[in-house]
């Protein structure tokens, strides 16, 4: 009974309502949905033999983010301005993606690609794509008590 108790403290309950994506210091209302795809960390390079295999590990690549908006979503103009100041000043701005209330990537961003505009009788979503090259992802785990040497 002892391991239940445990593990009943030690699981987190996930709650879609704490999730939330914040671009250049501003939180996103109106997301539908929020991605984010890493790329591939390591590859297997198969030898002459079944036996001969290695693993090598890949240069960390920059993660891609997807946001899709409700088209009536304040933060569609906004994402629209950023997009036009990033343009014509450079740079880039600080993109944080939180999952149940804890933060699963913080880093700087750039636009990929803007939603495409169609003109329909119901509003569609529109889904804006990020390059991220982050800083913090959500593999990693770090003991405070680790004494630091």
């Amino acid at each position: 009974m002892a391991v239940i108790d445990f593990l009943k403290k030690a699981t987190r309950v996930y709650d879609p309502s704490q999730n939330k994506i914040i671009i250049a210091q501003l939180e996103m209302v109106g997301a539908t949905k929020i991605s984010v795809d890493y790329q591939a960390s390591s590859r297997l390079v198969n030898g002459t033999s079944s036996v001969y295999n290695a693993v090598v590990k890949e240069n960390i690549k920059p993660a891609r983010v997807s946001l899709t908006l409700l088209q009536t979503s304040d933060s569609v103009n906004k994402l629209y301005q950023l997009e036009n100041h990033v343009r014509n000043q450079g740079g880039t701005f600080e993109i944080q993606v939180v999952k149940s209330g804890k933060p699963i990537l913080i880093g700087n961003a750039m636009f990929e690609q803007l939603p495409s505009e169609s003109l329909e009788e119901t509003a569609s979503d529109m889904t804006f794509t990020f390059i991220c090259d982050f800083a913090v992802y959500d593999t990693a785990l770090i003991n405070d008590s680790t004494p630091q040497g």
